[in-house]
């Protein structure tokens, strides 16, 4: 008899091969393999005649071969065998592609069950590789199937087939965890009706009731494990916290706190007074005021002589936090510290002094916190912000740097209290569930592609009003074939750069960025009030239209003074421009500069000129050799400013066909005709 810990290899049917493919699902004994449940379940219980087999969709027949089946060689080495099978109402022609041997195993007037998709209507339909079984001997079809995940080297007739052996085989086991109490006061089913229904369910009902028997069951084992975290914790002695009032504090507060901040402020106050370490998780939607009730709490430690340490996940918000909090202390004499990796040796040894003595009550900074020489004198409060953007491990050890410190986290992950439960199992939760005075709530809407052009209008109107935005690109694709994100962000930011909003100034920030990159970007857009790029861009608005862009180059261009006011008032023209090459030079040929009201008039201005385009000499014979030798053309896109000088964008692309050009035309007044419509509509 096997018990639930038999290595996989001894289930029949398994072997050392299969074995190997079924660890790389995690399952390595009898008991991983009965509780690898499937992912759905497929109804193969019904038979439908052939004439009312649903169309495009998975099903069950029974059919007998009418002919001998027939083979023939296609295309790439395949076989094709066709066969046809009847009732008595339709025909079914059934197709097999590289299953040679059914020519000789399917005799006529045989009877088989057929599953697969259905094609065609009427009395004659089609199915394409079909599973086949014969009645009486079904394993497949006939009864709800499951489907499970799978990886190379297993299809689910191989674990369907392992999991039967496997509840054939301990049909004993495993014992019932559950309570006879509880399992009837919840109406629950045993274990062993539970686990041979969810993998091969009698009905509908039975799998239900299968279902809702090792859900609960989960659950209930992981509350019981939650307990006896919280009984271990109970157990541990915390620091001591002397009770104190918290008025002070609450009046050198310009702004009154909300009920919800006072109702998470009490809770931990009332932790860090019990007697026992807190570890408590404070959640809140982002300006909720979690960083004011972990003020608090760094106050209400310090009355009794203790020192805290607040660790975010980045620079930029360790200085944000740094820059609110220190004036508020100061009003205490409660001295502040930041301390991150671009602090100077000098300024960090000078913290590392205070902090050893306990001169300094609150360090705030990034992971330079862990760092080894970072010593505490009396260290009773640790507070990490972002908590999702920590491991266990991190808070682990910066909580090590005391003796059993009070532990709270931040996190403005919208999680349910539930979830959050589950999730921070051994923590205590504070939901913060109102916005301070005057805090604009957020509102979110779902729009379909059609509302595209609003949308964009809608953002440059945010633009121009003074505001940024924001535009995630979320990460779409099916298992391996998940692109790297890099591409999806950098594509759609190069589409809104060049084609939606060339005239705003749009960053990329993404996963894959080193830390010091992804906080240059944030530094660079924290303090700007619009994106939007003052200076002009003239566009060449028949470029796309006539040529097919491959590559882009920025290039320098010679003009008079004139003639940069001209660009810079938009008085300038491209779309009849062109480039020619010249004794190994680019020239600017035919771009018409129209003076600006304050050039000067005592001189003959030439509006049609042609103007020298600089680039390094090894960029303009590579354009050279590539003009000549395939047939590019080089061609104008634009005209812009970049560090106070006029630069062109140019590019090589190949001249479209006519048939090109009137889809192109075709796509544009479509487009037109929708933001026509949605602006009527609006």
């Amino acid at each position: 008899m096997a018990d639930l810990n038999t290595d996989i290899r001894y289930i029949k049917g398994v072997g050392e091969a299969r074995a190997k493919a079924f660890e790389k699902l995690g399952v390595f004994t009898l008991g991983d393999l009965i509780a690898y449940y499937p992912r759905r379940w497929e109804d193969r219980s019904q038979l439908y005649p052939i004439r009312d087999l649903p169309e495009g969709e998975y099903a069950c027949c029974k059919a007998m071969i009418a002919q001998p089946p027939t083979a023939a060689r296609i295309r790439g080495g395949q076989t094709l065998v066709q066969v046809r099978a009847v009732d008595e109402g339709g025909v079914l022609d059934v197709s097999f592609f590289h299953q040679e041997y059914r020519k000789n195993a399917l005799h006529p007037g045989e009877a088989y069950i057929f599953y697969g998709k259905v094609e065609g209507g009427g009395v004659r339909r089609r199915m394409v590789n079909p599973l086949l079984e014969t009645e009486g001997k079904q394993l497949l079809t006939g009864r709800i199937m499951p489907i499970y995940p799978l990886t190379a080297g297993l299809t689910q007739t191989m674990v369907a087939k392992a999991v039967r052996q496997g509840l054939d085989q301990c049909r004993d086991l495993p014992e019932d965890v559950l309570p006879d109490g509880i399992r009837q006061a919840h109406h629950l089913c045993y274990a062993g009706f539970a686990y041979e229904n969810i993998h091969f369910p009698a009905s509908e009902e039975a799998l239900d009731t299968a279902r809702l028997r090792l859900v609960f069951e989960e659950l209930f084992l992981l509350s019981c494990g939650l307990s006896l975290l919280r009984q271990r914790r109970e157990t541990v002695a915390g620091l001591p916290c002397q009770a104190a009032d918290m008025a002070p504090f609450y009046a050198a507060l310009p702004f009154a706190l909300t009920a919800a901040q006072r109702r998470a402020i009490a809770d931990a106050v009332g932790d860090m007074t019990s007697g026992r370490p807190m570890n408590r998780l404070c959640q809140g939607d982002v300006g909720s005021g979690k960083t004011m009730v972990a003020a608090a709490c760094v106050w209400f430690a310090a009355q009794s002589g203790w020192q805290s340490a607040l660790m975010a996940p980045t620079e930029i918000l360790a200085r944000q936090h740094y820059e609110n909090l220190a004036p508020l202390f100061a009003r205490f004499g409660l001295p502040c510290a930041l301390l991150t990796g671009s602090t100077p040796a000098r300024e960090r040894r000078a913290i590392l002094a205070g902090l050893q003595s306990g001169d300094i009550t609150l360090c705030i900074g990034t992971h330079a916190l862990l760092t080894a020489d970072v010593q505490y004198a009396r260290l009773g409060l640790v507070i990490t912000d972002e908590q999702h953007r920590f491991g266990v491990e991190q808070r682990s050890a910066l909580s090590h740097k005391g003796t059993a410190p009070h532990t709270l986290v931040l996190s403005a992950t919208p999680i349910p209290r539930t979830l959050a439960l589950i999730i921070y199992g051994d923590l205590d939760v504070s939901v913060i569930d109102e916005l301070p005075p005057g805090r604009q709530t957020v509102e979110t809407f779902a729009l379909g592609e059609k509302y595209r052009a609003r949308l964009n209008g809608f953002i440059r109107k945010q633009v121009q009003e003074g505001h940024q935005v924001f535009i995630v690109c979320p990460l779409v694709g099916d298992g391996d074939e998940l692109p790297d994100e890099r591409k999806a962000v950098t594509a759609y930011a190069k589409t809104l750069q060049e084609e939606t909003f060339p005239d705003l100034r749009i960053a990329v920030l993404h996963g894959k960025m080193k830390p010091k990159e992804k906080e240059a970007v944030m530094a660079a857009n924290s303090n700007k009030k619009t994106t939007k790029n003052t200076q002009p861009r003239i566009l060449n608005k028949r470029a796309t239209y006539d040529y097919a862009i491959e590559e882009r180059y920025e290039a320098g261009l010679v003009l008079h003074g004139w003639e940069v006011k001209s660009v810079r008032a938009g008085r300038a023209q491209i779309n009849l421009a062109h480039i020619y090459i010249r004794d190994g030079e680019l020239f600017l040929c035919n771009a018409h500069m129209n003076p600006a009201d304050q050039a000067c008039t005592h001189e003959t201005l030439e509006t049609n000129r042609t103007r020298k385009l600089l680039m390094h000499r090894r960029e303009i014979m590579k354009l050279i050799g590539r003009v000549e030798r395939q047939s590019y053309t080089l061609v104008p896109l634009n005209l812009h400013f970049k560090n106070g000088r006029v630069k062109a964008e140019i590019a090589l692309a190949r001249g479209k066909k006519l048939y090109d050009k009137r889809a192109d035309a075709a796509k544009r007044d479509a487009k037109r005709d929708i933001e026509r419509a949605m602006r009527g509509r609006g």
